[in-house]
């Protein structure tokens, strides 16, 4: 299959490998469980639209560490690999007694720029990923899965392929697609090696106004987050750590966990709530976000004493400690 477009520019290859429109077939494994969704949905139209306000809140952050077990192994992987996958946020659903479960599928809420899944012209926000399939492999149904084991399903190493089953958004009873990606670096990777931009940053203690430049001479750890991204929670807490895990880092190590919450205020409100006290707690607006190419959390950046970027991904794939203990025997 020819992977390029008649109306796209010379040179700009799509990412997707293959998409189409499963018609429907009596016994396709993938029909009946699209089917056995829509009757639900006819069946059950009043909690449709429960679920559907469901899906639309960001889950609260959770101190509680992911339990699945397959996240353990990333935290030993090389410290400057960035993130691995197509570039699909999926909102979390909003946990029930202690679970997050995907319903009527994982949908679609924002697609990272320049990533295969935004590239390749077939996803939209509001898409329903209802079934994942790793290569030639038999589709998973999604419906009433762990979160956490959808975003395992989707995952995987760079260069493999990944078949989402789809219902799109402005279509929900009617077709579905099935389209394949390839995985490929998210971010991290074009920050690597790079001067570190010269940001600025407000304090979320007195409101005063620092840049990034103000820390010049220091390793900086800079972490973002936002208090509905979870992950991003959980590696900000490990942070407070830090000055007592490893007193040798002292005057040497700036650790910075910056904001990207739209409000200001709803920042200040969550850090006071959390008692951050070993970081230095800040706020930034769509600047810092775009200069650091922040669209896909969480994102952790290690910067040397030069300023330079030797470190940039998925806080719980870069090895952080490794990455500062490496700075600091230089």
């Amino acid at each position: 299959m020819d992977d390029r477009r008649p109306d796209r520019a010379p040179g700009v290859v799509r990412r997707v490998v293959r998409a189409e429109v499963v018609e429907r077939q009596p016994g396709n494994h993938v029909e009946m469980l699209i089917e056995r969704s829509c009757t639900m949905q006819v069946q059950r139209l009043t909690a449709v639209f429960a679920v559907v306000a469901v899906m639309a809140t960001i889950a609260s952050a959770s101190d509680k560490p992911p339990s699945n077990k397959n996240d353990e192994p990333e935290a030993s992987a090389s410290p400057s690999k960035p993130l691995i996958g197509i570039g699909a946020a999926i909102k979390p659903p909003q946990a029930k007694d202690g679970n997050q479960l995907i319903e009527l599928g994982g949908e679609i809420f924002r697609l990272v720029p320049n990533s295969p899944a935004a590239l390749c012209g077939e996803l939209a926000v509001g898409d329903l990923i209802v079934a994942v399939a790793q290569g030639e492999d038999a589709p998973i149904n999604c419906q009433g899965m762990e979160f956490s084991d959808v975003i395992n399903l989707i995952r995987g190493p760079e260069g493999t392929e990944v078949r989402l089953t789809v219902i799109p958004a402005d279509n929900r009873f009617v077709k579905r697609k099935v389209i394949a990606l390839r995985r490929e670096p998210l971010q991290g990777g074009k920050l690597v090696g790079k001067k570190a931009p010269n940001v600025e940053l407000t304090s979320l203690g007195d409101g005063g106004e620092k840049k990034l430049s103000d820390f010049s001479g220091k390793i900086i750890v800079l972490e973002f987050w936002t208090s509905s991204c979870a992950p991003c929670i959980i590696s900000v807490n490990a942070m407070q750590t830090y000055p007592e895990t490893h007193p040798a880092w002292g005057n040497h190590v700036a650790l910075i966990a910056l904001s990207l919450d739209e409000r200001k205020e709803a920042a200040e409100e969550f850090v006071r709530k959390k008692d951050w006290k070993a970081t230095l707690n800040v706020w930034s607006d769509e600047k810092a976000k775009r200069a650091f190419d922040a669209d896909f959390l969480p994102l952790v950046v290690v910067i040397d004493a030069d300023g330079k970027m030797v470190a940039a991904g998925d806080p719980r794939i870069v090895n952080v400690p490794k990455v500062v203990e490496g700075l600091l025997s230089r």
